[in-house]
């Protein structure tokens, strides 16, 4: 590494400043050797831990509130009696891709100095003029091998930050996600692009607006610069190159979105160059555009009710003092001092009036039954400004030691953390207190179904509420058509091709997306939120015509990361414009979209086949009971508003929910025993078959939310019996072998009239068992028999 001890420095009156350490090539390739003079200072920030010689320990570098790994080592070096102290990072190419942009000045001066050396064989070591010199700064934090860094540059004392426009259609659910962009480094011809290269002069600390689907729907704060990185595996299915540009960010809802209709024309006097807006005000082809802060006033003003992140309302955006800076120790009764004035002062001011609402403040402390923000309660009892210290670990840790209690208020929530059973619960008040009254059994049946898989049936006779269950499920969860997270889709009789829900092509050639694809591409750019469409009598055209190749997509979902997508919904030699390619070309059915048909059970509609019904449950809807009336006085009962991941199934396989085997062998040896039955007609269930209902089975003992009896009743109802129609003799034993696993009763070798035995068993007893819904759905089709023909349907 060289002798570097006459580049490191103390600077008076830097608060915990542990050294000041000039810029020198060992930045930019493996780390930097720290002088003795410097060891008692490391040793302090260290919570007063010294590394004996040999040891190392791994430390936290904070930049721009973001962690990145390094190893702090004393090396053991032969015949050296000193210690050596280095801090080592060679490993971390992101840390060092960081350092070679932020200190370009330095890294560029250098490297041209060694070359002209190295021609005239010249081995000394190359020093930055210190009129050019940048440094790195190393301060203490309240935890012990953790270092807050600031970056001291020639251009960032008085450079504004840039803001960027990022155009990204289908893979904004992707990217945000994972928290990046990413653009390749040149097209499938090898030709470079300006709006990809655009993303190397991207810095931390900069500013994208995220435009998607006619509006900005996010704001991200960038936290590295760009590195070269492979294609992320959810974008693999893209016509990309390999390898690309990638850059981390951290993004942020834009609440309500901006659309793009309420400041486009006011942006076109600014003329950007290689800007977002063309001369007609849309939006131009291409991925990250430049953009300015006389633009960014612009759309500021075109809605004044948008909540914007912290980091973009600083001046010009311009670089804090020192970030995540070790703060003053202040003793917890001035703290609450400051939790007093905060709600004298503040709370009732407009910047705080329900501050704790707002996505953007994630946590909070929790004191005497009410909710304060860190970082305001610190930065009152310090006098430390907020922007020169972190909200996360550094606030959490400053307050938890002075005996304070920190609570998650904006996370996503994990389904395992929440109680299904009470969110069920509310959502059954909620519809109730609507004044529509359902079995509670039939809601939690129906969260399972979509729990199992996102394709649901809903059959029964006109008038019995199927539609509306589905849209007071969706309102009670928070999805309404005002949100556009609920949408009902009314089947015409003359749908005889997928064109008329997922779109198709004009005589100019271009796309005219369908209903379902408009949808589909709303859900994938908000994959937070569940999105449910209402498929309203869904049998008035033959369902196989114009929804069999959802239905096949919806069979080719898997998981490349945490989520399950399907394949594309188009080929690429589907669309004849390039817009409509990068627009469409890339759409998924998303792990957050809900389909639900309902069905009227009647003369003028079709029945289903079995490719239809292998792929849903089938919930009937037949028992009218006019005695059930609406309470009065009903209270109110606000609806949630609950993330995808309550509904996301988190099994597409067998082995995905293999926790409890001897329970799945229990529920196939069930299956086993019924499919005997079935075999004899030609109607046994197959694999895929198997696999739902073991995974419904399975979510209900999981959550607790019906009696195992009654959940394997509803599967028998909506997985097997639907399979059952026809006149032969093999149906009819079908039908009483199943009659008597349902309730024990054995007619097979009856002399009497079979149907009748059964209707009368089931109606004169009041507990029949096990499966008394079943029992009463298989007399009704014996009986059915009478006319030489029966279905579950008629």
């Amino acid at each position: 590494m060289g002798n570097e001890k006459y580049s490191w420095s103390h600077l008076e009156g830097k608060q915990d400043l542990i050294g000041r350490k000039k810029v020198d090539w060992s930045i930019f390739e493996n780390g930097t050797h720290v002088p003795l003079d410097f060891h008692e200072s490391f040793k302090n920030a260290n919570g007063g831990v010294h590394l004996k010689r040999g040891e190392k320990h791994e430390i936290e570098l904070i930049i721009n509130d973001i962690s990145y790994s390094a190893i702090l080592t004393n090396v053991d070096r032969k015949g050296v009696s000193v210690d050596t102290l280095q801090i080592r990072y060679e490993a971390n190419k992101e840390l060092r891709s960081l350092l070679r942009h932020e200190f370009k000045s330095s890294f560029e001066y250098i490297q041209r100095e060694r070359e002209k050396k190295v021609l005239k064989g010249d081995r000394s070591y190359t020093v930055v003029p210190e009129t050019e010199a940048e440094y790195i700064e190393f301060y203490k934090t309240d935890i012990p091998f953790q270092y807050a860094v600031k970056l001291v540059n020639v251009n960032n004392k008085s450079k504004n930050k840039n803001i960027w426009w990022v155009n990204q259609g289908t893979t904004i659910g992707f990217e945000r996600k994972e928290g990046i962009l990413w653009a390749p480094l040149k097209s499938k011809s090898g030709q470079k692009l300006y709006h990809w290269d655009t993303l190397a002069e991207v810095r931390p600390g900069d500013a994208i607006l995220h435009y998607a689907n006619g509006a900005l729907r996010f704001i991200s704060e960038v936290i590295s610069s760009a590195i070269e990185a492979p294609k992320p595996t959810s974008l693999a299915n893209n016509n990309w190159q390999d390898m690309g540009r990638l850059i981390r960010t951290k993004y942020y809802p834009l609440e309500p979105n901006i659309e793009l209709n309420t400041f486009s024309k006011g942006l076109l006097d600014l003329n950007i160059q290689q800007g977002p807006i063309d001369v007609n005000g849309s939006v131009k082809q291409g991925y990250l555009f430049r953009f300015n802060s006389d633009a960014f006033n612009i759309i500021k003003q075109a809605k004044p009710e948008v909540i914007w992140p912290e980091f973009v309302l600083k001046d010009s955006f311009t670089d804090g003092e020192v970030p995540s800076v070790g703060l003053p120790n202040v003793s917890r009764d001035e703290l609450l001092q400051a939790i007093k004035q905060f709600d004298d002062d503040l709370r009732q001011t407009s910047e705080w009036f329900d501050w704790e609402d707002k996505t953007s403040q994630k946590y909070a402390i929790s004191y005497e039954n009410g909710l304060y923000p860190p970082k305001q309660i610190i930065s009152m009892a310090t006098g430390i400004p907020v922007s020169q210290f972190s909200g996360g670990e550094q606030s959490k840790s400053y307050l938890q030691k002075r005996g304070f209690n920190i609570i998650e208020i904006h996370t996503e929530s994990t389904p395992e953390s929440i109680d299904h059973g009470e969110l069920i619960d509310n959502i059954c008040g909620y519809i109730l207190s609507k004044g529509f009254i359902y079995d509670p059994r039939l809601i939690k049946n129906f969260f399972l179904c979509l729990k199992t898989k996102p394709f649901v049936i809903l059959a029964g006779i006109s008038g019995t509420g199927k539609s509306k269950l589905v849209e007071l499920f969706a309102d009670a969860v928070g999805a309404t058509c005002e949100n556009g997270q609920y949408t009902i889709i009314p089947v015409r009789p003359d749908w005889n091709d997928s064109s008329d829900l997922l779109g198709f092509k004009d005589i100019h050639g271009q796309f005219q997306p369908g209903p379902l694809t408009r949808i589909i591409e709303k859900a994938n750019n908000n994959l937070d939120k569940p999105y449910f469409i209402c498929l309203d009598e869904m049998n008035l055209s033959r369902v196989e015509y114009y929804f069999s190749d959802f239905l096949s997509l919806m069979e080719t979902k898997k998981k490349p990361g945490n989520e399950s997508y399907s394949e594309r919904l188009f080929y690429d030699e589907f669309f004849v414009r390039q817009e409509d390619l990068d627009r469409f070309g890339q759409l998924r059915i998303p792990p957050n979209l809900y389909v639900i048909g309902t069905v009227n059970m009647d003369e003028t509609t079709f029945p289903f086949s079995k490719k239809v019904l292998d792929r849903a449950n089938t919930l009937e809807f037949s028992e009218v009971d006019f005695t059930l009336m609406p309470l009065k006085d009903l209270q109110p009962i606000e609806s949630l508003n609950l993330d995808t991941r309550f509904f996301e199934t988190e099994y597409l396989y067998l082995k995905d929910c293999l926790e409890d085997v001897e329970y799945i062998n229990s529920i196939n040896k069930s299956l086993n025993q019924m499919n005997k039955i079935l075999t004899k007609a030609n109607l046994q269930i197959g694999y895929r078959v198997r696999d739902e209902i073991c995974f419904y089975m399975t979510y209900n003992k999981k959550f607790n939310l019906l009696d195992e009896n009654d959940a394997f009743d509803f599967e028998i109802m909506q997985k097997i019996l639907p399979r059952i129609q026809g006149s032969s003799n093999q149906i009819f034993t079908v039908l009483i072998d199943l009659f008597r696993i349902a309730t024990g009763q054995n007619y097979a070798n009856e002399d009497g009239n079979v149907a009748d035995l059964a209707l009368k068993y089931v109606q004169n007893n009041t507990e029949v068992k096990p499966y008394p819904r079943s029992a009463r759905k298989i007399a009704t089709m014996l009986g059915r028999f009478e006319d030489g023909f029966t279905s579950f349907w008629l």
